[in-house]
């Protein structure tokens, strides 16, 4: 059975881009409807909810999706974070990180350079890019024996 662990910033949090559209209680109200028992949401910084349930947490991610802060900093420290919640060789897909044009470059640069240092710290073995619904990730598989230390 497929097992959902979300983390988001609630609505209204400085710089979340929600105080005037809740979405987010809505949208976790419904899939909890549809598939009951099967999600777990999150809410606050990921700086600090990520790493917090990566040290107390015996559950391990097959997959993790990384769209959170795109500063580099903010980028950097959630796919760390999410390294040590996931399974050796698991795999990470990071939402922004190939975008270099358009008027959002200069935002996304800082997920570019968080997926590159990943990759030359050999955290992450690059499979792809992939592009989907207007947007573009880098695709890559967690190391087995990078560290995983926080």
């Amino acid at each position: 059975m497929v097992r959902v662990q979300s983390f988001d910033l609630p609505s209204g949090w400085p710089g979340s881009g929600t105080r005037d559209m809740p979405y987010i209680h809505r949208a976790h109200a419904w899939l909890q409807r549809r598939f009951p028992g099967r999600l777990n949401l999150t809410l606050g910084d990921s700086l600090h909810t990520v790493p917090a349930l990566s040290r107390t947490s015996t559950v391990r991610c097959d997959l993790t999706f990384v769209d959170g802060g795109h500063t580099f900093g903010h980028s950097y420290a959630d796919m760390r974070s999410l390294r040590c919640a996931a399974r050796p060789h698991s795999l990470m897909l990071a939402d922004d990180c190939m975008h270099d044009q358009g008027s959002n470059a200069a935002f996304k640069v800082g997920v570019r350079a968080a997926w590159h240092k990943m990759v030359n710290e050999s955290r992450v073995v690059p499979l792809a890019s992939v592009a989907y619904g207007g947007h573009s990730g880098c695709l890559g598989q967690y190391a087995a024996s990078a560290p995983a230390v926080l």
